[in-house]
């Protein structure tokens, strides 16, 4: 039985094998952006103590979370998730006010020609924060902030107060989310971002040039959070199998026709394809299934992976004509997206692709000897050479 392929389809093999080398280009699809804003404070207090300055240390607030937009995830429809970007473009603003009570005013000095102040006591506030971008296969530290105030009690005055004193610091990033996590960034719901101060959220008040048991002293520090997040997702189209390289073809009928038993079938060749397009995952084949008389039929049919866009593997079906009878089988195929990307994104395709085969056996017709039988003589034929014999049977008796 012959197995080699035509030289025509060892051609498509070769010029679709050229274009599977081809890179696919991701497919860039940009999600739902979203406002948010936060707000977080702590303050610190100081004194009275029983001495002439602040010798507490600061207040730290517990780990703060200022916002928690949310992100729409990525739908499975659209094609397989390769890859996913949270954007944060924001500002975080903070502000530092402070106040000083019982403290000792400035007080004017003359010293020969010469009248100045004497600062009374003092009071200094200081805060400080860290941030933090936190989601599934996320969590990028965005750096630690710092605002100082101070004031002195003025003459004629027993209190001071400083603030509200406010800046703001631009907090931008760009974070991609690991391929291990990709999967919680596909469905139809949200996905929650967390933006949060984890470990630093601290005011600090201190005074000087107290008047003993008297003087107190604090600091408030706030944080307000605000801005824009979005999300990218990078995507490949779902692939696309069939048994035909332009278009859509779900089943095959190879037919071997009828034969004499033991005569040599022509095999049967046939391709696979993952349909064009530069920006389609690779095809993987799964499985096939056998049914029916497939012990009549032979092939070099194997599991596959990762059949670029525009590819094609070709393969072949045999008949085996050493039985007599008509025989037919089927083989059904399970192909699936190539294993790359969030895994809840790929899709799988079957057992709807179908290879119908048939074929038929006969006895071969016997047609005696490799010599010529004697021709039959027909009845006039036989009828003169009986005359003739006649004759010269005649013939001789009158010679005798």
């Amino acid at each position: 039985m012959r197995h080699q392929p035509n030289a025509l389809t060892l051609a498509v093999a070769t010029a679709l094998g050229t274009l599977a080398a081809l890179p696919a280009q991701a497919i860039l699809v940009t999600g739902n952006t979203t406002t948010f804003a936060g707000t977080a404070s702590v303050t610190d207090a100081c004194g009275p103590v029983n001495a002439t300055a602040c010798l507490t240390g600061p207040t730290s607030a517990a780990p703060q979370t200022l916002a928690s937009p949310s992100l729409n995830q990525f739908a499975s429809s659209t094609g397989v998730l390769i890859g996913t970007t949270i954007t944060l473009g924001s500002t975080r603003t903070q502000t530092i006010s402070g106040s000083l009570a019982n403290g000792i005013a400035t007080t004017t000095k003359v010293e020969g020609k010469k009248t100045f102040n004497v600062p009374g006591s003092s009071t200094t506030g200081t805060g400080s924060s860290n941030a933090q971008l936190a989601a599934p296969g996320v969590s990028q530290s965005l750096g630690t902030i710092t605002r100082t105030g101070s004031a002195t009690v003025p003459i004629s005055s027993s209190t001071a107060s400083f603030g509200p004193s406010s800046a703001g610091t631009a907090t931008n990033t760009s974070v991609v989310v690991g391929d291990s996590d990709l999967n919680s960034y596909v469905g139809g719901g949200t996905v929650t971002v967390n933006l949060t101060a984890p470990t630093v959220l601290r005011a600090d008040s201190t005074f000087t040039n107290g008047t003993k048991n008297k003087t107190s002293s604090s600091a408030t520090y706030k944080l307000d959070w605000s801005g824009k997040l979005s999300v990218e997702y990078q995507y490949l189209l779902h692939a696309a199998p069939s048994f035909d390289g332009s278009s859509e073809l779900l089943s095959l009928d190879l037919d071997f026709g009828t034969l004499s038993r033991g005569e040599d079938a022509v095999a049967q060749n046939f391709s696979i394809f993952n349909l064009f397009a530069t920006d389609r995952i690779g095809l993987d084949l799964d499985s096939f299934t056998p049914a029916g008389d497939s012990a009549a039929f032979t092939t070099n049919l194997a599991t596959f992976l990762a059949l670029a866009a525009g590819g094609g593997n070709s393969f072949y079906f045999d008949f085996v004509t050493s039985a007599i009878g008509d025989f037919s089988a089927s083989y059904s195929f399970v192909f699936s997206d190539a294993d790359l990307g969030a895994a809840s994104s790929r899709f799988s395709y079957g057992p709807g692709f179908v290879i119908n085969l048939r074929g038929s056996v006969r006895e071969r017709v016997d047609t005696g000897g490799d010599s010529p039988s004697a021709p039959v003589p027909v009845p006039g034929v036989l009828a003169l050479l009986v005359s003739g014999l006649l004759g010269l049977r005649i013939s001789w008796r009158r010679g005798r």
